[in-house]
């Protein structure tokens, strides 16, 4: 069995295709699976850097999607206590019956990240990954973050900076991902941000970390940056970026570097950056 296919394929409901900021319009589990497989890595090899100050630390995963994060979470902090958040229900319905299958103690319910319904002070470590790139208004959200995390605490934020994915042989199809996705997020470049959000915030103890994905021999990026362009047609096509034809030759362009195993491809890096209250 190929990596790809032991990837989930199941149905996301309608109701779970997110509106407003976020413009990826899910169909199934498989690219958010994608994705979560291709960042676990430099997401676990950041989280190297955090202490936690007891084993019984208390957690909060914000966005935490179909809690991809919140399970890599529970895994690297075992014993921790971990409570996991979306704003969309039915992701959260999703996160549970996936994390109850694989037995992860964790705590799922819906909220909205720019009003945190906890006290202050109430978390050793606030995690997000991806989140902050959709929204207008990024510090507020990391304000709302070092709230509710406990003086010593740790807040954590892990963000794209898209600056160019590349493939060799070369193919303008990955030109467009760059061009495409600025054009969409709300913010693409917000991964080299992050250090002054945080200063701004006056987090004390401030570290980072930037990663990449180099695959060679596989086929997990190459076949999520597919499915995520087909996930954005909607988008692409309501803000006149483009035409059904050029989207529908970009998918197929990527489809057919997906399908060349000879090909090797290098993404954008993901930033994280944390930082103590």
């Amino acid at each position: 069995m190929n990596e790809q296919q032991s990837i989930t394929k199941q149905p996301v409901p309608a109701e779970t295709e997110k509106g407003g900021n976020y413009t990826i319009d899910e169909k199934n589990l498989e690219r958010q699976q994608l994705l979560a497989a291709n960042l676990a890595p430099l997401t676990g090899r950041a989280l190297q850097c955090i202490h936690l100050p007891q084993k019984d630390a208390r957690i909060l995963d914000i966005a935490c999607g179909i809690g991809e994060t919140s399970r890599l979470l529970a895994k690297h902090f075992a014993g921790a206590a971990i409570t996991a958040m979306d704003i969309d229900n039915n992701l959260v319905q999703t996160a549970k019956s996936i994390s109850v299958k694989e037995n992860a103690n964790i705590e799922f319910i819906n909220a909205d990240a720019t009003n945190l319904p906890f006290e202050d002070n109430s978390f050793d470590l606030v995690f997000s990954r991806y989140l902050l790139m959709h929204v207008p208004d990024a510090v507020t959200i990391l304000r709302e973050m070092k709230r509710v995390c406990k003086p010593g605490g740790i807040v954590f934020a892990q963000e794209p900076d898209i600056n160019a994915s590349n493939s060799y042989p070369a193919s303008w199809a990955y030109d467009k991902i760059k061009e495409y996705f600025l054009a969409l997020f709300v913010d693409g470049l917000i991964g080299r941000k992050l250090p002054a959000y945080f200063n701004q915030i006056e987090l004390q103890n401030t570290g980072s970390h930037a990663d990449v994905v180099f695959e060679v021999n596989k086929n997990t990026v190459r076949r999520m940056y597919r499915l995520t362009a087909e996930a954005l047609e909607n988008a692409l096509l309501a803000k006149k970026l483009a035409t059904k034809n050029e989207h529908a030759a970009w998918v197929a362009e990527l489809e057919r570097i997906e399908n060349d195993a000879s090909t090797v491809v290098l993404t954008h890096p993901a930033i994280a950056v944390w930082g103590t209250k």
